[in-house]
């Protein structure tokens, strides 16, 4: 048996390209450029910046406290301040590493959102950078109380 071998060739029928193509062409490459655009606005922004080296910073300060003084910890610390008795507020000295996760989780996250809407919703993004800063430096706070 013989494969026979079919070649398609377009048909040449003379039909112009519609201007509607050719319009949404170049509007597709203006609309790329513009997203590169403001892509630089967002590492121009200044309260971007801000919101990454201000968390940085403290996570760090957080992960240098616990390390300096988790030796001299008692064993079981009030890690759990929501809950009403002394014995449910009480953990293992080890949860105390759950304050820098938070943190970091809080970073991680709010930049990933930061940059996928910077270009659609500033506000929001403003707002979510300003709240999530604020979670990090509740968590400095708390930590500080907790290990002094």
């Amino acid at each position: 048996m013989e494969e026979n071998e079919e070649s398609f060739q377009q048909l040449d029928l003379g039909i112009k390209e519609p201007r509607k193509n050719k319009y949404y062409k170049i509007k597709g490459k203006i609309d790329k450029k513009r997203i590169q655009i403001e892509n630089r606005k967002l590492f121009n922004d200044p309260l971007v910046w801000a919101f990454i080296t201000i968390g940085i910073i403290l996570i760090l300060q957080q992960i240098r406290s616990i390390l300096i003084s988790y030796d001299t910890l008692p064993t079981y610390i009030e890690v759990f301040r929501y809950k009403l008795t002394i014995d449910e507020q009480l953990a293992h000295k080890q949860f105390i590493n759950i304050y820098p996760t938070i943190s970091i989780l809080s970073l991680v996250i709010s930049f990933i959102f930061v940059i996928l809407f910077y270009n659609k919703e500033r506000n929001f993004t403003k707002m979510l950078i300003i709240s999530s800063l604020l979670c990090i430096i509740a968590q400095s706070i708390i930590l500080v109380e907790i290990l002094h």
